[in-house]
């Protein structure tokens, strides 16, 4: 059996009411008595027992974040502004990875109800859909998906207009040939992102714009794209590729860049979407959407605290962000590119 506050107490030489207010009010104990139960609790191996204390006060310190995959560099980012934001708030955030499975997603919401979680921020499997007719009672907060109801409070980034700023910088730079390389639609992000090209060509006479769709979203799913682009005779080939995201463009980088017959950009511009490609994949700089993943994350945390201190129920707000384009080698000639250098590698419009 573990050690007990008032095993503390014995061993400091306190009360257990000593003991219990330096745990939860260490401000009001002196400290030279404070340095006597620390050291009390480091000897015994004082573990408190905060799911009694959860009990007693109805929540938690925890904020949930149910993520769709913590293995993107997306959510790695959104997370991180949350864990911090959600810290200068005294908050603890704990991540579960849904790994895209709805169900998997429903037992989460309700494990983190069960243990009484101060608030959940979702990242949803596909739509937020099946949330709004789920028996959800604490607060919640959607990341990267619009509540349709109103009924939970929301931040997103405008993907449309992304996806649109992406095909027109390609068109810019010369290109008719488009090629939107990801999927599946039923995702909402990538069908924002789809529509965004389809109106960029659409204002383009001349502009063609093909959807090669993947199962998956990862290097793999690039490679294998650009390998079936390869084997198409040179008139069938596109002479750009717009990514739904980094990592699918970094998969068709390492196999293009291995094949001397094709010269990049100049045959191929390629851009992505989310901007964390450069770190992972420096030698190559990638042109890509930027989001503000960070502050995705800090927003979604304030939503959140202001959705536990609502006292009037209605419609909750929803943020939304506008997307950056960031200009790199990967669609910029080099008769275009003059003043890059090294130590700026990229223009940001």
């Amino acid at each position: 059996m573990g050690a007990r506050i008032r095993d503390v107490a014995a061993l400091a030489h306190v009360s257990a009411g000593w003991v219990s207010t330096y745990l939860n009010s260490p401000e009001k104990i002196s400290p030279e008595k404070a340095t006597r139960i620390q050291d009390a609790i480091d000897t015994l191996g004082y573990v408190r027992n905060d799911a009694g204390r959860q009990l007693r006060r109805g929540t938690s310190g925890v904020v949930g974040f149910v993520a769709f995959d913590v293995g993107d560099p997306f959510t790695y980012m959104v997370a991180r502004g949350a864990r911090r934001r959600a810290a200068e708030a005294g908050y603890r955030v704990v991540i579960a990875d849904t790994e895209g499975d709805a169900a998997i997603e429903r037992d989460y919401l309700k494990m983190f109800e069960e243990q009484r979680a101060r608030g959940v921020l979702v990242s949803a499997v596909d739509s937020e859909s099946h949330l709004e007719a789920a028996p959800i009672r604490q607060p919640t907060v959607m990341i990267d998906h619009r509540s349709s109801s109103g009924r939970f409070s929301s931040v997103s980034v405008n993907n449309v207009l992304g996806g649109k700023m992406a095909v027109e910088h390609l068109l810019d730079q010369g290109r008719s040939r488009i090629a939107f390389v990801g999927g599946p639609v039923s995702i909402q992000q990538i069908a924002d992102r789809l529509q965004g090209a389809q109106m960029a060509v659409a204002d383009r006479d001349g502009a063609q714009l093909e959807v090669i769709n993947t199962r998956d979203r990862d290097s793999a799913a690039g490679r294998e794209v650009a390998d079936r682009i390869m084997a198409r005779p040179l008139s069938r080939r596109p002479d750009a590729l717009f990514c739904v995201n980094d990592t699918i463009a970094v998969g068709v980088l390492q196999r293009l860049l291995a094949d001397a017959a094709v010269r990049l950009p100049e045959d191929l511009a390629i851009i992505g979407y989310n901007d964390v490609a450069l770190e992972s994949f420096p030698f190559y700089p990638i042109s890509s959407i930027r989001q503000p993943q960070e502050a995705l994350g800090r927003t979604a945390v304030e939503l959140l605290i202001d959705e536990v201190d609502a006292a009037a129920a209605g419609p909750r707000p929803h943020v939304v962000f506008d997307p950056e384009l960031v200009i790199r080698q990967s669609t910029q000639l080099a008769s275009a590119a003059d003043g890059l250098t090294p130590e700026t590698p990229s223009l940001k419009f």
